[in-house]
């Protein structure tokens, strides 16, 4: 029994249909933002019932709203179920994308992480791998008021040593958008000095930054007694 009551019956999906009135298949096709709301809202609800595919459905509930959002953000639960097609499940549906979008709306780029100063990148990474057995090694991406957008744990290894990918690290850059790179791993016996292959990765990723126009801003080691900056040192 689905959420009409109704068994033996198998739901309508948008892949039901002929592909020029599929929103998925136009989505990838053009990209979402040629889709319209009543579209965008059929690949959230993403089933229909027999008889009543899920893009009419969605059609509906948006025309009875003007085509706008924010009228169909005050429809009561019961006004939503009231909708030929839409049960209890896609009302909790529609409600979760609705509080998405006021979420999205409230976020301020203001509100992520900066960081000015090596001492700040330390207090924000020590307690993630200061104290562990192993050694780890991130890559923190910034944009161009370098405020934290992204975070990537980008090697793992022994007590001793770990192997680093660069290319890894550049393609997630890229795909981001970032705009500066800061490389943060662990020493687990606790002595911040820099070992020569600590030195050789962090001019070898300087070099990779440069060609693809990134900032290379500084390159930690953190421990459990402190830091080093390789930028502050002045071997960036």
């Amino acid at each position: 029994m689905d959420e009409f009551g109704q068994e033996n019956a198998k739901p309508l999906t948008v892949k039901d249909f002929n592909k020029e009135e599929q929103p998925r298949e136009k989505a990838e096709k053009y990209g979402l933002q040629a889709l319209s709301n009543a579209e965008l809202l059929a690949i959230v609800l993403r089933t229909g019932q027999p008889g009543l595919p899920v893009t009419r459905i969605a059609a509906e509930l948006m025309q009875s709203r003007q085509n706008k959002f924010t009228l169909l953000e005050r429809m009561s639960d019961d006004e939503l179920k009231s909708i030929p097609g839409i049960g209890p499940v896609k009302v909790l549906e529609i409600r979760t994308m609705l509080e998405i979008m006021r979420r999205y709306t409230r976020e301020n780029l203001s509100d992520l992480t900066q960081f000015k100063s090596s001492e700040e990148i330390y207090n924000f990474m020590r307690f993630r791998i200061a104290n562990l057995d192993h050694e780890q090694m991130w890559a923190l991406f910034l944009n161009n008021s370098n405020r934290l957008i992204g975070e990537m744990k980008i090697s793992e290894g022994s007590a001793t040593a770990t192997i680093f990918d660069i290319k890894k690290v550049l393609r997630q850059a890229l795909a981001i958008n970032a705009q500066a790179i800061i490389l943060c791993h662990n020493h687990p016996s606790g002595i911040c000095r820099p070992s020569g292959p600590d030195q050789q990765i962090t001019n070898k990723f300087g070099e990779a930054c440069k060609t693809l126009e990134f900032r290379f801003l500084d390159h930690l080691i953190v421990t459990v007694n402190g830091f080093y900056s390789f930028h502050d040192n002045g071997n960036m």
